[in-house]
């Protein structure tokens, strides 16, 4: 979507607009500039792997917290691991609160690939302030921060 005017389809037109729509397509064009910035300088990380980076704990995180985070099965999510650790930015280690699970650890090149996604995310949001205004864009963190924070209040 980055760099495309093209935007989802809308698949029930008739019904009226909902929250979940423009969350969506805000997410997906967050993502869609999140890897084209990562792919710059790690090409042969896919959006698969760049979210299952995004969803990591500096200091690690055991498979399945990970698999639940990503929305996928433990099965799935390893096979991403797999990748990541082939590519040199995660290994795995034993959970030192539990020795039956393992942790996902980000490697020192890890590390530094999640501080340029980092970067990264940061100069999206600096190019969503200026699309939307600096007022409209507090507006926005604010009612996002405050609609977070009732969700976890309220639980599942």
């Amino acid at each position: 979507m980055a760099g495309s005017s093209e935007r989802p389809q809308r698949r029930f037109p008739d019904a009226p607009d909902f929250v979940g729509r423009y969350v969506r397509e805000a997410f997906m064009y967050l993502m869609a500039e999140v890897n084209e910035g990562v792919r710059e300088n790690y090409p042969t990380v896919t959006p698969a792997l760049s979210r299952v980076m995004s969803l990591l704990d500096r200091d690690g995180t055991r498979v399945g917290d990970l698999a639940e985070r990503a929305q996928l099965t433990k099965q799935s999510l390893s096979e991403l691991v797999v990748s990541l650790e082939n590519l040199g930015l995660v290994e795995r280690r034993p959970d030192p609160s539990d020795g039956r699970a393992k942790l996902v650890v980000p490697t020192a090149e890890g590390k530094r690939a999640m501080a340029l996604g980092f970067d990264v995310a940061q100069a999206i949001h600096r190019r969503w302030a200026k699309l939307l205004g600096p007022d409209e864009m507090n507006e926005l963190m604010r009612l996002l921060g405050k609609l977070i924070s009732a969700l976890s209040e309220a639980g599942p």
